[in-house]
């Protein structure tokens, strides 16, 4: 049998390597719509028209779960459809998103009744015992994020002005409800509600045919209803993630760029990565799940300190299929473009015209003084193409000879000399006949 001595020091030499091993990865529960499942299971909107049964978008919890193992975990994942006898296609074990969810469908799945009537009643039946459990032993922190569909069939009344501030609180109290369910299974979770975005900004809502000015009283209505989430999210002491304004930045901001690179808030057949919405035109793209990711982790930090690691530029660019060098490698090419188009031996002087009376050939392009000391270009065949400036005496303001008076002189002076009978030129020649004569003195 060990003393206790020896215990005690096993245990003192134990700890530095127990410090050093890696936390456990935190379980996060999620409770949504279709912005939140698995985008895999969601092939109508995240495959492209190429090949519509293979997705190529991928939603925030999948990016965190590739990104961030070491730090959230969504429970065991199983990638085939109906793996679960509930409402979970298949996916995270703790992945409680349902495309078309409103947050009437999520008070009727966290209140199942005894005696189920239809289809969805039974599903509540089976799935609820199983969510109380997971909130109860598995779960420490709990994502809700639900409120989109509920503004897609209210968009019409928001857009004209006539929803009225009940409806707004409907959707305020199913989400108070959901809160209080959570804290009634386990009251130390750690829950973080995302306000509701503006879906005016997506290509789909805006193809209905709203003008600009029915958008943005709607985007007054949506704000109207986030202001009544924050006071909610206040009052129960949780965090709160803004996509609102993230989706007001996309709408207002053409287009939105992430360390260099543009992203369009359009959609696209193929899902191409520089589009921040899937084909259907409402769903977010991956570049914009990632973002919300990054709201989400943010609003964790910020109310309870959590520590997560957001994801980077280079990471959410490297995610969508992307180079995160691709802006600067595309400066690098232009300045290459630039120095091959203007190289030295494209810019060559034509040959000046002889004095033989040949017609003179056009000039060059002028070329700058910071172009010419970059590729060392001789300004000498350019100088000699210009127009020279005409010499005048200062005392008697008469031109002085040229260059041209002075060749025509020494033409002149040849002549001259070689003619028969002749003698030396006249003393005054047509280049300084503006001097005054010299006048002999008397006697």
């Amino acid at each position: 049998m060990l003393s206790p001595a020896r215990v005690l020091r096993a245990a003192l030499l134990a700890f530095p390597f127990a410090a050093s091993l890696p936390a456990a990865p935190q379980n996060v529960l999620v409770l949504g719509d279709s912005l939140s499942e698995e985008y895999a299971f969601e092939l109508p909107f995240s495959a492209p028209d190429s090949d519509p049964f293979r997705a190529n978008l991928r939603n925030w919890i999948e990016l965190l779960a590739a990104t961030r193992p070491a730090e959230i975990s969504f429970g065991s994942y199983d990638g085939n459809l109906a793996a679960y006898p509930d409402y979970r296609d298949g996916g995270h074990a703790y992945n409680w998103a349902v495309p078309g969810f409103k947050t009437t469908d999520l008070v009727e799945f966290i209140n199942p009744p005894l005696l189920p009537r239809d289809e969805l009643e039974l599903l509540d039946a089976l799935s609820c015992p199983k969510l109380k459990s997971q909130l109860k032993d598995d779960i420490a922190w709990v994502v809700i994020f639900c409120s989109g569909n509920d503004l897609s069939s209210l968009y019409s009344e928001l857009a004209s002005d006539t929803a009225t501030p009940a409806q707004l609180a409907a959707i305020r109290d199913n989400l108070a409800a959901t809160i209080d369910f959570v804290r009634a299974q386990n009251a130390a979770l750690k829950i973080v509600l995302v306000n509701a975005p503006d879906i005016g900004a997506t290509p789909a809502v805006q193809a209905r045919g709203a003008t600009p000015e029915a958008r943005a009283v709607a985007t007054a209505g949506i704000a109207s209803l986030n202001t009544l989430l924050a006071a909610l999210a206040a009052d129960r002491g949780i965090a709160l993630a803004d996509s609102f304004t993230l989706t007001r930045r996309i709408a207002e901001a053409a287009p939105l760029r992430l360390n260099g690179t543009a992203f369009l808030p359009t959609a696209h057949p193929e899902n191409d990565p520089h589009h921040l919405f899937a084909k259907d035109g409402f769903h977010a793209s991956t570049a914009l799940q990632a973002l919300i990711a990054n709201e989400i982790l943010g609003a964790l930090n910020t109310r309870y300190a959590a520590g997560f690691t957001l994801l980077s530029g280079r990471e959410i660019l490297r995610s969508v299929g992307l180079e995160p060098d691709q802006p600067l490698q595309h400066r690098a090419d232009r300045r290459s473009r630039l120095r091959r188009s203007v190289a030295p031996h494209r810019i060559r002087a034509r040959p000046l015209a002889h004095a033989t009376g040949h017609a003179a050939a056009a000039p060059p392009p002028r070329v700058g003084a910071r172009l010419r000391r970059t590729f060392r270009i001789s300004d000498r065949p350019l100088r000699r193409l210009r127009p020279q400036r005409r010499r005048v005496d200062h005392r008697s303001r008469r031109p002085l000879a040229t260059r041209a008076h002075r060749v025509d002189l020494g033409r002149f002076r040849r002549e001259r000399s070689r003619a028969p009978g002749r003698g030396r030129p006249p003393r005054f020649s047509p280049a300084t006949q503006h001097a005054r004569p010299m006048t002999q003195s008397a006697g």
